[in-house]
């Protein structure tokens, strides 16, 4: 009974979209999106001397930094960068800096550690080229899971 309850309110909604539609043709040129996961770099701002305004200018060169994709955290792209060994191997997640907490705590209630390399922020940067379709529009970015190094536990 329910199939067919679920197969006629399929057949409904289809049908009344059927009516609801107009005879004059509407186009709506929709630009496609640009997806910018691939060519970022990331390096710890402990590292850096330069601000931000100087970082996002297209001439500034990031020497020395990690290649990286997004979505991503700190750890997995130094992980994937072979920096750190895979922490979900063996010990290998007590050889990361800062991870000297008590095994078995939850590391998220507890301070960072003066040893961690994340105590500090972290830069994420990338350029790219808007296509030609793209000129003359109003164009936004939206970030949607952002990278992240440590777990939001809502406290």
């Amino acid at each position: 009974m329910i199939k067919l309850l679920v197969s006629t309110g399929v057949v409904l909604l289809v049908t009344y979209g059927g009516f609801a539609q107009t005879t004059g043709k509407r186009e709506v040129a929709q630009t496609p999106r640009l997806y910018l996961r691939e060519d970022w770099r990331l390096q710890s701002s402990a590292q850096i001397k330069e601000k931000g305004d100087v970082i996002s200018e297209n001439k500034f060169q990031p020497k020395n930094w990690y290649p990286a994709t997004v979505p991503s955290t700190i750890v997995g792209t130094l992980v994937e960068d072979k920096v750190y060994p895979d922490p979900l191997v063996d010990k290998n997640l007590r050889l990361i800096p800062g991870c000297s907490y008590p095994i078995g705590a939850n590391f998220s209630h507890l301070p960072m550690p003066e040893n961690s390399p994340f105590r500090v922020s972290w830069w994420y940067r990338t350029q790219f080229r808007l296509p030609t379709g793209y000129r003359g529009l109003s164009v936004t970015g939206q970030l949607r899971k952002g990278p992240s190094s440590r777990p939001d536990t809502g406290q």
